[in-house]
């Protein structure tokens, strides 16, 4: 019996000499060394490094050694036990479940027995131990929490590096660290005086992230300084020396890890002189502002966040651009507006630009061209429209059906020779079973002669199965499915041109992954705009059986309408 190893580590822990922690390589070890006890052969070893046991979602090689498990790859399964398999008592007994159906047995090696669910017994006890593996977690979590809470009351540090501080070792009795503290670093808290200093003259805190990168000032991250991270210095007080821990605890949801807002009456709040940075006149000034700027849009009263502002992360989105655009320095493309005019006729104008030059300023990004709205929408509903001619489609249609029907004679001579060789099989087969239950010549030979006619009539039937979908485009209507494609192609152009919730529906639906790469273009005349191109999969826009036709036989094209050079309302070609 081939047996296979499943190991996993929660915790980040020091690499081994294979790159796995060393908890996971002492588990893969012991596992082998149980294997060869047994006399079983040594499979293929799975394992996740530095993942929680709830999070199963993320536990990629556990899932795909359940995949091998149902593919009959192997036929044990080996673990140190139950509770490696994952720490969410339902997940982990339905996983067990899944495996053990497959006829996999699983053995824990630490308590040398079968993990089952064979009877109501074994079912119980693998739910017994998922449950006290389900419980373990919870309480190793209470008293990381209550360490960490008895560290922020002591003045220790119980979370990560914040800029302006530098976490100072502080070593116990043996020489060893014994706990962390942090200290001021002169040189970033003079940065941090100077954002606060800035904001509170009047200067906003996007046009600070811009100052600050073309100064070249260190940021806290490698990719320098950016509007949200200047809001949450101004607004953490620890630069006030006040120590604010808590806010958020760590929750588990459909198998992924993620944050939760605690009730402020749940912070700790600890005083810490010592790590006072801003002046508490300077902090005030702040504050004043950040609460005089927020009071124009709805909050809620609890947790202080914004309400009644669309977001796109769902799809959703007033703008055709938004979530689809990409600049050539890796940002997305997003709306900004600029006021234009005197009063009483100043007027807002929305344009499109680069959302890493707008956050992170010139220093992280050269592309400083603003296009309207309207004007880029305008281009890209015209290109798409241009791509979904008909005189196009059919075109391509053409040329894909001409392809893949070249040499399809040669096909059907073939498979028509198959199909005479196919009967005189069965004829033979016929002929001798009749002679099999007459009892008429030698049995072993009339056997050995029926076998090998019937694997001879499987290898035939294989044969003429592949021959009949290679030979299906030779009988595709070409003016059915011209005829479909444009009905289809009219339709998304309706879309295109009705409004822009239909018209993103119809990219989403469109574009090949989703993207539109954008590169501005600077002319000797002076004018300046966007050049975009994106690949647009046509093969959406049909299905079934002439779907299955066109792309399954292709191999490598997508669509033969996906390659036309059509020209884009920019004036420049898609690649290829």
């Amino acid at each position: 019996m081939i047996a296979t190893v499943y190991a996993r580590k929660s915790t980040e822990q020091e690499k081994g000499a294979s790159g796995a922690s060393e908890s996971v390589e002492r588990q893969l070890e012991h596992a082998a060394e149980y294997i060869a006890r047994k006399g079983w052969s040594q499979g293929p070893a799975f394992y996740d490094d530095n993942v929680s046991g709830a999070a199963y979602a993320k536990l990629v090689q556990r899932n795909r050694m359940v995949a091998d498990a149902e593919a009959g790859a192997f036929q044990v399964l080996v673990v140190s036990e139950q509770s490696r398999l994952g720490r969410d008592m339902i997940e982990v007994a339905y996983t067990i479940k899944r495996i053990a159906e497959s006829g996999v047995r699983i053995f824990s090696y630490l308590d040398d027995q079968e993990i089952s669910v064979e009877d109501e017994v074994a079912q119980a006890m693998t739910f017994l131990r998922s449950f006290s593996s389900a419980s373990e977690r919870r309480q190793t979590s209470r008293r990381v929490f209550d360490a960490a809470r008895r560290r922020v009351r002591a003045g220790q540090v119980a979370g990560a590096k914040i800029y302006g501080y530098d976490n100072a070792p502080v070593h116990g009795p043996g020489g060893k660290p014994s706990y962390t503290v942090r200290r001021i670093n002169p040189e970033q808290a003079a940065v941090v005086v100077r954002i606060f200093t800035m904001y509170a003259e009047g200067i906003g805190s996007l046009t600070i992230a811009h100052r600050l990168n073309a100064g070249g000032v260190p940021a806290p991250r490698v990719r320098g300084w950016a509007q949200a991270g200047v809001k949450y210095m101004l607004r953490n007080e620890v630069y006030r020396g006040v120590v604010v821990w808590g806010r958020s605890q760590n929750i588990v949801r459909k198998g992924r890890k993620t944050n939760r807002l605690r009730a402020p009456k749940e912070w700790e709040r600890v005083e810490a002189p010592a790590l006072r940075i801003i002046s508490e006149d300077l902090w005030a000034r702040v504050q004043a502002r950040r609460h005089c700027r927020r009071r124009s849009y709805p909050r809620s009263p609890t947790t202080g966040r914004l309400l009644g502002r669309p977001s796109w992360h769902d799809g959703h989105s007033n703008y055709l651009w938004t979530g689809f655009g990409r600049c050539v320095c890796g940002g997305s493309i997003r709306v900004t507006h600029r006021r234009h005019g005197t009063q009483p006729n100043r007027v807002i104008v929305r344009s499109y630009l680069c959302a890493t030059r707008d956050n992170r300023g010139e220093a992280k990004c050269a592309n400083d061209v603003l296009v309207r709205v309207e004007a880029l929408d305008r281009a890209l509903v015209a290109a798409l429209a241009e791509v979904l001619d008909d005189r196009l489609l059919e075109a391509a249609v053409g040329r894909a059906l001409a392809r893949l029907q070249a040499g399809q004679q040669h096909v059907l001579d073939h498979r028509a020779q198959v199909e005479r060789d196919l009967v005189q099989v069965q004829h033979r087969i016929d002929r001798s079973l009749d002679a099999f239950l007459d009892g008429q010549g030698a049995m072993p030979e009339l056997r050995a002669k029926i076998e090998a006619d019937r694997q001879r009539k499987d290898a035939l039937t294989t044969e003429l199965a592949a021959l009949t979908n290679a030979a299906a485009p030779a009988s595709l209507d070409a003016e059915r499915i011209k005829r479909d494609l444009r009905a289809y192609a009219a339709d998304v152009r309706a879309l295109l041109a009705d409004n822009v919730q239909q018209a993103r529906a119809a990219l989403r639906k469109l574009l090949d992954g989703r993207l539109i790469n954008v590169e501005p273009v600077k002319h000797t005349d002076g004018r300046r705009g966007f050049r975009f191109q994106g690949v647009v999969a046509l093969n959406r826009l049909l299905a079934g059986e002439v779907l299955t036709s066109l792309t399954g036989t292709t191999r490598t094209d997508t669509c033969a309408a996906g390659r036309a050079p059509a020209r884009r309302a920019c004036g420049c070609r898609r690649p290829g």
